[in-house]
């Protein structure tokens, strides 16, 4: 349902930029999704050689996880017996940011430092991997903890100007202009479109 709702979501807002001159200096740049995104396209404070974001359902055993993203499928298949091992072995009970409703879940990533399997499973520890923010890319992981998809950036002097839309299960939705540092940190700049249905999750 959240995945349709974004696509409808980018769909608004690109027409009310074309049709209502919405402010022309908001940002205009479309972010890849994570599903395009590839592990050169990160640029980590440790050397990672294979990456992927794992979600888990809350009361499941922590070894019935789902991979939601590879970073990169084309590096994975190249991983060696002990390193794939390493990897299945390597759980989490907790993650980063919610979703999932009306059900509950988290998400977390695991990552390959040569042999040894990494968790990221709580904020600062994805802080450390991230540290300077300084591709569009890493805009996904910052804002993973909250309520935003990022959908267009722009880079500025201080980090990144981000577009990014929003939906909760109460038939809510809409965009908002937000700032991003180079230290991660986010701010609410502007509040561009809000919608209400009559629709639950």
């Amino acid at each position: 349902m959240l995945t349709i709702r974004n696509i409808l979501a980018t769909f608004c807002f690109l027409i009310l930029a074309s049709c209502n001159d919405l402010n022309d200096d908001l940002p205009n740049i479309a972010l890849k999704s994570l599903a395009d995104t590839k592990l050169a396209d990160f640029n980590f404070d440790s050397t990672v050689e294979y990456m992927e974001k794992r979600m888990f359902f809350f009361g499941d055993d922590v070894d019935n996880f789902h991979v939601n993203n590879e970073f990169d499928l084309q590096i994975k298949l190249t991983l060696t017996d002990v390193q794939l091992l390493n990897l299945e072995q390597a759980t989490s009970g907790t993650g980063i940011g919610f979703g999932c409703l009306p059900a509950s879940c988290t998400f977390y990533f695991v990552f390959l430092e040569q042999d040894v399997a990494v968790v990221i499973d709580n904020v600062l520890d994805l802080e450390s991997l991230l540290g300077e923010i300084d591709r569009p890319a890493e805009l996904h992981l910052v804002l993973m903890n909250g309520k935003y998809y990022p959908q267009f950036y722009k880079e500025i002097e201080s980090g990144f100007s981000v577009v990014a839309s929003w939906a909760d299960c109460n038939g809510g939705s809409g965009e908002d202009l937000l700032q991003i540092d180079r230290a991660g940190n986010v701010v609410l700049i502007k509040e561009i479109a809000k919608r209400q249905e009559n629709i639950v999750c």
